[in-house]
């Protein structure tokens, strides 16, 4: 059985319908409220502890350098290999818009 139909699961819930539209924006409720006092608390904690806060982000900043720099390096190496095979690659070919699409620029710009 296909569980990715989403035809598959009828129900009477609409996309949206619990959201809260205010400030001329749809903001689900309670992904809106943690988040927005998460951000307040953290900026509030800032602001008053700033050599706290300093002196932590910045050890926090040396351990996730010194922790993942090889993560860094290796995705970024990974990404330009995936451009490198894209180039020489039959895929390298395959126009973005179709057959008939022309570029609005050419190489040169």
């Amino acid at each position: 059985m296909n569980n990715s139909n989403p035809e598959h699961y009828k129900t009477d819930h609409k996309l949206g319908q619990d959201n809260v539209r205010a400030w001329g924006m749809d903001i689900h409720n309670p992904v809106f409220a943690i988040s927005a006092l998460l951000i307040i608390f953290f900026l509030v904690g800032t602001l008053m502890f700033p050599e706290f806060a300093n002196a932590n982000l910045g050890s926090i900043k040396s351990w996730s350098i010194n922790t993942f720099d090889w993560f860094f390096m290796g995705s970024a190496n990974l990404v330009l290999l995936f451009c490198l095979f894209l180039i020489v690659s039959p895929y390298g070919k395959i126009r973005l818009g179709g057959t008939l699409a022309e570029p609005d620029f050419n190489r040169m710009s």
